[in-house]
């Protein structure tokens, strides 16, 4: 029987090649080619979940509980999941498939049982599919295919190991088909396989309908969702102008607009002046016959004072 080490090296080989040469012949993606080829080497020890309290379950396990979520991500996100909700049902998978999985297959599994068979290795196929992320199905084929391979090759080198040459030929061990099998010698173990197997089968023709539904029913939330914020912030932005439109047309005018007479050098008249002779000089500034002559020449006081003032306030 081949042991962990040989399991693990051989089914990462098999996983470079197989990323290598999608990423050489097929142009997949670099990053799709890379998590192809590490699934292809980590899956190589998937079929010894049975083996107990042994090394493969405890690192089968531990690279499940960590793996599994994080594929799951992308795919709740078309559910619309708040954040907060992606990160409880990460740690919810964490929980489940690390203790839970873990006690599950400890007690009610033997070794070389179901998980290695044929079945098995279709119904982990399958899981792979569902949870491998992207819009294209047929990269998501080919990263469920990387699985596939890895286990294979364990199943594979568990048979190539049961064959022994002894004395010059070719002996059978009593594993000898134990590993590439149909079914199993427990029955309810056969008919829990098979129906796990079915179901998958099922779930995985009418995966792309399904999602295909719930991702236009996001859109379609999303949009009335924008749809009724947009709403929402037009009536908060009427109700917060017509106020300031209100006040602004009950303003009195602006003093910025100076009178006509102003503009034109001349003292804007007050309501209790004397009204001025077309010449623009005040009456008490022009000589009458009953009035003496100023012998200086000078203007009288009162033009002079607003002359001065004319001045200072227009110059």
């Amino acid at each position: 029987m081949a042991d962990f080490v040989t399991h693990i090296a051989t089914s990462s080989v098999l996983g470079a090649a197989y990323g290598a040469a999608a990423y050489g012949w097929y142009d997949v993606p670099l990053s799709t080619s890379l998590l192809a080829g590490g699934l292809c080497g980590v899956c190589g020890m998937l079929p010894d979940l049975d083996s107990g309290s042994g090394r493969p379950l405890r690192e089968s396990v531990a690279f499940a509980a960590a793996v599994v979520p994080m594929m799951l991500l992308e795919r709740l996100r078309t559910f619309g999941l708040a954040p907060e909700l992606l990160v409880l049902v990460g740690a919810g998978s964490y929980l489940l498939i690390r203790f839970g999985l873990a006690w599950f297959l400890k007690h009610f599994t033997v070794h070389r049982g179901m998980f290695h068979s044929l079945p098995a290795a279709g119904a982990f196929f399958l899981i792979a599919f569902l949870l491998a992320s992207g819009q294209e199905t047929a990269l998501r084929w080919y990263k469920a295919g990387g699985v596939l391979l890895g286990y294979l090759s364990h199943l594979v080198l568990d048979e190539l190991y049961s064959l022994e040459w002894v004395r010059g030929r070719w002996k059978l061990r009593r594993s000898f088909g134990t590993a590439l099998k149909l079914w199993g010698s427990h029955a309810w173990s056969n008919l829990l396989s098979y129906g796990v197997l079915g179901l998958l089968v099922v779930v995985v023709f009418f995966e792309p309908a399904w999602m295909e539904g719930v991702q236009r029913r996001y859109v379609e939330a999303q949009a009335k969702f924008w749809e009724s914020q947009r709403d929402r912030l037009a009536a908060l932005e009427n109700v917060l102008t017509q106020p300031h439109s209100r006040s602004s047309s009950q303003q009195p005018e602006s003093p910025s607009k100076q009178p006509e007479s102003s503009v034109s050098g001349q003292t804007p008249s007050r309501p209790d002046a004397a009204p001025s002779s077309p010449s623009g000089s005040p009456p008490s500034a022009r000589p009458t016959g009953s009035q003496p002559s100023n012998p200086t020449g000078s203007e009288p006081p009162t033009a002079q004072a607003e002359e001065g003032t004319r001045f200072r306030l227009w110059r």
